[in-house]
């Protein structure tokens, strides 16, 4: 979606996929777009009991001059290993995604240093759906 203020996404991936390796491959973009952008950051942690990854980043669209952040997005991402049923491995992508335009952003971003840890844990304590891969 072009524009929106939350945002709920539920995604599956079919394959042999190593759940690190897509963890990996998604700091890895962050790491290359926090180069030319300081607002950009992120956190990570991993839940060996459940095998899971909970990534919490944040990324901007910054003004022309590069000194204030026009559009500003956080994501909590929680990445799972999907059981093995009939032969189909697969992982599970639970995020939330919310967004603050123009003159909303330095607000959202001083609101996401200060209450970080609600949204993390809302996601992670939150009861996964099962998914059944046909």
């Amino acid at each position: 979606l072009n524009k929106f203020k939350s945002m709920f996404m539920i995604e599956v991936a079919t394959g042999t996929i190593v759940l690190k390796d897509v963890v990996d491959a998604k700091i890895t973009e962050l790491k290359s777009m926090q180069a030319g952008n300081p607002f950009i950051s992120y956190e990570t942690s991993y839940n060996a009991e459940k095998d899971e990854h909970l990534l919490d980043f944040v990324i901007t669209q910054n003004s022309a001059d590069g000194k204030s952040a026009v559009i500003a997005e956080r994501n909590v991402y929680r990445y799972k290993t999907l059981p093995s049923k009939a032969g189909k491995p697969g992982i599970m992508l639970f995020a939330i995604s919310t967004r603050s335009y123009g003159a909303e952003t330095k607000a959202f971003l001083a609101g996401v240093k200060t209450g970080r840890n609600v949204l993390v844990d809302k996601l992670r304590n939150y009861t996964l759906p099962d998914i059944t891969i046909k």
